[in-house]
């Protein structure tokens, strides 16, 4: 099997991912896009001799598989079971110990009360198993309400897009005609309540005549809908089959062989159809249902994208869904602009506005937009709903409009995410605090649930600027980073001080390198390995020159200090140390050292002074040490005193202000001496004595 090139680097990930040890991710890519052949995939080359599960909405999903020869080679090691078998909690046991990898198709289902509770739980046990993998694939990880099922896995790939598949070529961009006629106020209130496309006939007509599609999908809120509408429909496409298809019908399966098997048909469904379902040539939407969810919305988009189709997809919207789901899918990505575009000319009537969708000047929705009451301008839209102003929205919603425009300016923010701002927190205030879709009456007690303590999120709020969920999200990742251990080349250990001895390596030296060189662990380990040789002293061979020294019994610190102050390799650095540290003598006389000479002779304290002055003067250690014996007389006054410290004691002056004095003057000592005995300075009780007056 060969996937297609984008799906290539989405496989290479998910081998990564697999490799590192994770056993939990979900697959995020959009509809249309081959999430089935990553399945069919990862079945075949990853789990092949692994008991496989795939869990989906609908088995006509399953049929829809069947059909590709590629699935021949996985059909004997893959079960199938719908979301409606887990509805008791003994059944997760049995899933549990049958098999050893679950796939979840649609899995934005997760959030759901009943079977996505019970397989949330499945989740859990799954990942304490690292046998077993959980893998979800969805196009829609966020839900209506507002739960954004990739949060419950350990890690989301995202391949592309429907939108970066039209932005690379991979698919045709979007027409989408609003088919609406011209109404009043009343009217058009009425009109968004019960649904009614007679207003719009003549424009379904034209619209119909100048796009020919082999088979369109109408979508339509009840079969009431169905039945009231159905003979219009097929007046207006004569010579197409008529399908219907809603969960009422027991053979849909026959029905969607039907319709792959015919060139020309009409299909008029509910939701039957919605997720999963690729039909061949499908290329036409006539949407007669107003949507609220902007997941349903795109999976209706889905129905008609095909990576590889060479057709234009066409979306003809007879309600009012288009301004509020176009605004709720530019939102999701800010990248897309909504703008005012060229003139549509509908069957020589009057000109009519056009509104598309682009990025980078490149369009992705060209959305025709026929009903005046909508291309007028418009003030401000929150959520999809029209207002007239700012103002307006923020009275609507019970929030302070000049609060919500300065918090916009101080934070350098849009309007629409200063009232997000404020939404969600009086919405937090008012239902506690929600994490991962689950409700806890408040921050503190999410943080006890989770075993999370709440100064450290406080802490990693403040220093990397993210808010409360941000931080527990990456605390709860770093705990699971450490459950898992560490990960190195295939190989789990402990953590990277057992991988450092593993390796025979320096764990210090693997920190280091990370840390001053700004490189991963990973890489850091790397550099190691390749800087690591083995020590040569005097021809035998050390595994490191700290093993060398340590048999030498020579201390490192020592090695290092020569190397700096010589100038010389390792090797000719502990050949002069272990020359120095011959036996040293003076006056005919053995000592072990220096430090033990001058400690025989009581002048141990001048150690760095005779140092010093031998290599000062560049002689030798015995002669600086004659030097330092020579005995100091201090004549004053033509007496001769033993030392410049007898002295002073005979003329009652500290030593201290004589040698400070001599400094600050920059005179001898003699001088120094005179100037206190025979000069003008006062000697003072205490401290250093001051001059007169």
């Amino acid at each position: 099997m060969s996937l297609l090139k984008h799906n290539e680097k989405v496989y290479k990930e998910i081998q990564d991912t697999l490799q590192s040890g994770i056993n939990n991710f979900c697959i995020v890519q959009g509809t249309g896009t081959g999430k089935s052949f990553l399945f069919m995939e990862l079945a075949k080359n990853e789990f092949k001799d692994k008991r496989i599960l795939y869990i989906l909405p609908k088995f006509s999903i399953e049929t829809n598989m069947r059909r590709y020869k590629e699935f021949d080679e996985i059909s004997n090691f893959v079960d199938f079971k719908s979301y409606l078998f887990f509805n008791k909690e003994e059944k997760i046991e049995t899933i549990f110990n049958s098999y050893d990898v679950i796939f979840v198709d649609e899995a934005h289902h997760l959030g759901a009360d009943v079977s996505g509770t019970l397989l949330r739980k499945l989740l859990s046990m799954i990942k304490n198993d690292r046998h077993k993998y959980f893998i979800g694939l969805t196009a829609t990880p966020i839900r209506a309400d507002k739960i954004d099922v990739s949060k419950y896995f350990y890690k989301a790939i995202y391949g592309y897009s429907a939108f970066e598949c039209i932005e690379h070529g991979l698919m045709k961009p979007i027409e989408y005609l609003v088919c609406q006629s011209e109404m009043n106020e009343e009217e058009l209130s009425e009109y968004r309540k019960v649904l009614d496309i007679k207003g719009s006939k003549d424009l379904l007509k034209s619209i119909i005549r100048d796009n020919q599609k082999n088979k369109w999908i109408c979508f339509f809120r009840t079969r009431e809908d169905i039945a009231k509408n159905k003979k219009f429909i097929e007046q207006l496409l004569p010579g197409y089959r008529s399908i219907i298809i809603s969960y009422e019908v027991v053979d849909s399966e026959e029905q969607l062989a039907t319709i792959r098997d015919n060139e020309k048909v009409v299909i008029f469904c509910i939701d039957k159809i919605l997720e999963g379902i690729h039909l061949p040539n499908a290329d036409g939407v006539l949407l007669f249902r107003n949507v609220h969810s902007i997941t349903v919305f795109q999976q209706i988009l889905g129905r008609v994208m095909h990576v590889g189709s060479n057709v234009t997809p066409l979306i003809v919207d007879c309600t009012d869904t288009a301004h509020r789901m176009i605004m709720k899918l530019m939102m999701l990505n800010k990248n897309y602009i909504f703008s005012k575009g060229s003139i549509l000319n509908i069957n020589n009537e009057s000109k009519k506005s056009i509104l598309y969708v682009s990025l980078q000047n490149k369009k992705y929705f060209d959305i025709g937009i026929i009903l005046a009451k909508l291309s007028k301008r418009i003030e401000f839209i929150y959520n999809g709903i029209i207002y007239k102003s700012f103002e307006h929205c923020c009275r609507a919603m019970s929030l302070n409009g000049p609060v919500c425009r300065t918090y916009a300016k101080r934070n350098n923010v849009s309007l629409y995410e200063a009232i997000t701002k404020f939404v969600s927190y009086y919405e937090e205030k008012r239902i506690g605090f929600v994490f991962n879709g689950i409700r806890y009456n408040s921050f503190t007690h999410c943080c006890q649930e989770l075993n999370v303590n709440k100064t450290y999120v406080f802490n990693k709020m403040k220093k990397e600027e993210i808010d409360a969920k941000k931080a527990i999200e990456e605390i709860l990742k770093i705990r699971d980073d450490k459950r898992i251990g560490f990960v190195y080349n295939g190989i789990r250990y402990n953590d990277l001080k057992q991988c450092s001895k593993e390796l025979n390596i320096s764990y210090s030296s693997v920190r280091y390198y990370a840390r001053h060189r700004k490189i991963s662990i990973f890489e850091s380990i790397e550099v190691c390995l390749n800087i690591k040789k083995d020590f040569i002293y005097n021809g035998k061979r050390y595994d490191t020159m700290h093993g060398c020294l340590k048999e030498l019994g020579i201390p490192s610190t020592s090695i290092y200090h020569i190397i700096d102050e010589e100038k010389v390799d390792k090797q000719k650095a502990i050949s002069l140390f272990l020359e120095r540290k011959q036996e040293f003598v003076y006056k005919n006389k053995v000592y072990r050292s220096l430090y033990g000479c001058l400690l025989d002779l009581k002048i141990l304290y001048r150690y760095n002074e005779i140092r010093n002055y031998a290599k000062r003067m560049n002689i030798t250690i015995q002669e600086s040490i004659d030097h330092s014996r020579i005995p100091k007389e201090f004549i004053f006054d033509s007496i001769k005193y033993k030392n410049i410290t007898e002295c002073c004691k005979a003329h009652n002056i500290r030593y201290s202000g004589i040698s400070n004095y001599a400094k600050a003057h920059g005179v001898s000592k003699e001088e120094a001496m005179n100037a206190y005995v025979h000069g003008n300075i006062r000697r003072s009780k205490r401290g250093p004595y001051k001059k007169k007056g």
